[in-house]
C-alpha cells in the first residue's frame, strides 16, 4: 500500500532586508521533492507569522497536481496562562469544484520560533488535501 503524501518542513529562513522588512522562505518536502514558498512581512511578530502562513500556502500550492484555492482567513496567537504556553491558530478556506471548506490548525509553543505558523498550517491542510497531490 503506498504511503500517503504528507508535506514536511525542511527549513524556514527569515532574513531582514535593507528596508526593514522580513523575507520569509520555506522549504517543504515530500517523497524526495522540495517545494519553496516565500513572503514578506513587516517587523511585527504577528505580521511575520501571517507571512509564514502565506509562504507555506504558496509552497503547498506548488506541490499540488490538481490545483485548489487556499486562502488565509484568520491567524492568531492565543496566550494560555493556565499552562504558560502560546497557541498559534490558523483558519484556511479551501475551495475545489463547487465546495468551500474552512480548515483549522493549531500549534502550541512556549518559545517563539517561525515553525509554529508553518506547523499549524500543515496541520490544517495535510489530511484534507492529500487527494490533490
Amino acid at each position: 500500500m503506498p504511503q500517503p503524501f504528507r508535506l514536511m518542513i525542511k527549513k524556514i529562513d527569515v532574513t531582514i532586508q535593507a528596508d526593514g522588512r522580513q523575507h520569509v522562505l520555506i522549504w517543504l518536502s515530500a517523497r524526495g521533492e522540495i517545494y519553496i514558498g516565500e513572503a514578506f512581512a513587516s517587523e511585527d511578530e504577528n505580521d511575520l507569522l501571517k507571512a509564514i502562513v502565506q509562504a507555506t500556502l504558496q509552497s503547498i500550492s506548488k506541490a499540488l497536481t490538481n490545483p485548489i484555492s487556499m486562502n488565509l482567513v484568520h491567524c492568531r496567537q492565543i496566550f494560555l496562562t493556565e499552562v504558560t504556553q502560546i497557541a498559534f491558530m490558523v483558519i484556511i478556506q479551501v475551495g475545489f469544484q463547487d465546495t468551500q471548506m474552512l480548515l483549522s490548525g493549531i500549534s502550541l509553543f512556549a518559545k517563539f520560533t517561525p515553525e509554529v505558523a508553518a506547523k499549524a498550517t500543515l496541520k490544517a491542510l495535510n489530511r484534507t488535501i492529500t487527494n490533490f497531490f
